[in-house]
C-alpha cells in the first residue's frame, strides 16, 4: 500500500508520487535525492541548501512532484 499524499495544497501538476527518501548525496551545493515511490525509484537534483529548508533524511515522507517542460527522446534497445 502507498503511503497517503499528504499535500494540502491545489496544484496544476498532475504527477505526484508519494514515497520514502531511500538515499542523500550531499555537497557543499548540491545535493542527490533518491525516492522510493511504489514501484518507481525518483532521483531529484536539488541545492543541499533545500535539503536542509526541507529537513529531508533518509527515512523521511516525500512527494515528488513532476511537471516537465521537456521532451525526452529514447531509442529502442539493440536486439540481441
Amino acid at each position: 500500500m502507498l503511503p497517503h499524499d499528504p499535500g494540502s495544497t491545489e496544484s496544476s501538476a498532475r504527477n505526484r508520487f508519494v514515497g520514502l527518501v531511500t538515499e542523500i548525496l550531499l555537497d557543499t551545493v548540491m545535493a542527490q535525492v533518491e525516492l522510493q515511490c511504489g514501484p518507481h525509484r525518483i532521483v531529484s537534483l536539488m541545492s543541499s541548501e533545500a535539503v536542509r529548508d526541507l529537513g529531508l533524511e533518509v527515512g523521511s515522507l516525500a512527494v515528488a512532484v513532476v511537471k516537465a517542460t521537456m521532451v525526452i527522446v529514447e531509442v529502442p534497445r539493440e536486439q540481441q
